[in-house]
């Protein structure tokens, strides 16, 4: 029978539409449980239906990580790899022939088939390769059993991503559980990749990492804020009507003003973008923006501004007050975007954060369900983005 805890990773309602999408019968007669952390009677109907066919433990198994490892993880501290053992070609052949000769790393193991018995268990490993050459490996780690409010004991996981295309390590958790896990943060990750670079098992694939600078991860956040905001100050200048220039300096003139002129003229169209971003929220904006940020002097915090809707901040005074001093220090310790992909169903919601010296992405919800399809599309484009600007 597939354990209850590792079933309270996911939401009963998401278990049920998985049953009705598989066209199981009787579910709601068979559901009886009323209380939020009983999950016996779904772990019981999932276990019927596996007997008789009507579903496997493939289809579970593929049903439980897209939560697991995807849309229930939303806290990702990411470091450089630096060593790998295949970062150039392999074939399919070959790459075969690796995952036989290493069965400890439990290549396309089912987690409906592990017994979940130690602290930080290797479950599986995944590979996607493609055109002679490994993009990523996935590692599925069980940490042990967390205590919730709502669900009771619940089994928390850590998806560990090896993204050998961008060169990244990433350390995927479920920020819920991780608040009520018994080890803290650092603790964790720093066990994880003990494990991934110094365990017999792991051997073979050479896994090397490092920490970034303190200074790497901030002028990477700040070249992605920069990126956005350029190109919607660029959108914003177009909406200005023909000839306010001319009219804010005759205004300028009026009033007897003479000296900082240049400075006058971007104080006043500021508050006309202000404006502007206001009226037209997002539709401005067709590639996303930032919604966020936190801009500090040494160790200060100079301000900090973001919009709980997740709207463009560029309607905020904060931001046009502070853009000059931003865009002069190159540096941002912090901030939020909003990143829109043509043919995915949902927007990119995430905050980056330097600490620590290390990159800290979190992941928004967005109202629309993700799936495992489309978040990979997301990480993916994310992940493009951090090694652009690392380099």
């Amino acid at each position: 029978m597939i354990s209850e805890s590792i079933l309270k990773n996911v939401h009963k309602y998401e278990i049920k539409s998985f049953l009705k999408r598989n066209s199981v019968e009787k579910i709601d007669s068979r559901l009886t449980s009323h209380r939020a952390d009983d999950y016996k009677p779904y772990s019981k109907i999932i276990d019927e239906e596996i007997k008789v066919n009507k579903i496997n433990r493939k289809l579970v198994n593929e049903f439980l990580c897209e939560h697991i490892c995807y849309s229930k993880t939303n806290i990702y501290h990411i470091f450089d790899l630096t060593n790998f053992f295949c970062f150039n070609t392999i074939t399919e052949v070959q790459l075969n022939h690796f995952k036989s000769n290493n069965p400890k790393l439990l290549f396309n193991n089912l987690i409906t088939d592990v017994a979940l018995e130690e602290e930080f268990q290797l479950c599986s490993t995944e590979v996607e390769h493609e055109n002679d050459q490994i993009n990523q490996i996935s590692f599925l780690f069980y940490l042990g059993l967390v205590d919730t409010r709502a669900k009771g004991r619940t089994s928390f996981f850590s998806n560990v991503i090896i993204d050998v295309k961008q060169k990244l390590v990433f350390v995927k958790f479920n920020s819920n559980l991780l608040e009520n896990a018994k080890y803290d943060k650092l603790f964790l990750i720093n066990r994880l990749l003990t494990i991934l670079t110094k365990n017999d098992e792991f051997q073979p694939l050479s896994i090397g990492y490092e920490s970034f600078n303190e200074e790497k991860p901030q002028k990477m956040i700040f070249k992605m804020f920069s990126e956005l905001s350029l190109e919607a100050e660029e959108i914003l200048n177009k909406k200005i009507p023909l000839g306010t220039d001319e009219k804010i300096k005759s205004f300028l003139k009026d009033v007897k003003i003479s000296q900082n002129e240049k400075d006058y003229i971007k104080q006043i169209k500021a508050v006309i973008y202000q404006d502007l971003s206001d009226n037209f929220q997002g539709n401005l904006f067709k590639n996303g923006w930032v919604f966020r940020f936190v801009f500090r002097e040494k160790d200060y915090t100079r301000a900090s501004s973001r919009t709980d809707d997740y709207s463009p901040i560029y309607g905020s005074k904060v931001y046009w007050n502070l853009k000059e001093l931003i865009f002069k220090g190159k540096k941002m310790n912090d901030a939020g975007f909003k990143w829109v992909l043509p043919r995915n169903q949902s927007p990119i919601l995430v905050k980056l954060e330097s600490k620590n010296n290390g990159i800290i992405i979190q992941y928004y919800n967005d109202k629309e369900r993700n799936n495992q399809k489309f978040r990979k599309e997301k990480d993916n484009f994310v992940a493009q983005k951090i090694r652009k600007y690392l380099s």
